[in-house]
């Protein structure tokens, strides 16, 4: 028998790699049970972000609550026909019925260059003096 046949055939060495093959499968085990909740995890969060969205609650029409002849005196439309909200263009109770169903809540950010006016969220739109400071 030759030395690399009797290595191969040796009692310790077969224990050896069948404590390592145990080794390696415990660990492929463990790793797919990780593997597995992550991915059951992951599913019902985007379960329960889809559920947010889809409550049997039905989005009303543009119709329904724009009226952009209203206001003939401001642009109400872009130039691909998106609506420009303005006070007298929307029917307040319309929105606030659909919003209040899906519980979220809507705010606004407006970013203006460095000595811009900027209109304020007051009753008639007042014009907020020029900041000059950080």
């Amino acid at each position: 028998m030759s030395a690399l046949a009797f290595l191969f055939t040796s009692p310790k060495l077969k224990d050896r790699m069948t404590s390592q093959r145990k080794m390696m499968l415990l660990i492929l085990c463990a790793l797919s049970l990780i593997l597995i909740k992550y991915y059951f995890r992951l599913t019902l969060h985007l379960q329960k972000m889809y559920g947010c969205w889809n409550d049997q609650v039905e989005e009303p029409q543009l119709s329904a609550w724009f009226n952009s002849a209203n206001r003939s005196d401001v642009i109400t439309t872009t130039n691909w026909h998106a609506p420009i909200i303005w006070e007298g263009t929307y029917n307040r109770e319309v929105l606030e019925k659909y919003y209040k169903r899906l519980n979220i809540t809507i705010g606004l950010a407006v970013i203006a260059p460095a000595g811009a006016f900027v209109l304020t969220g007051g009753s008639g739109g007042e014009r907020k003096a020029p900041h000059n400071g950080p």
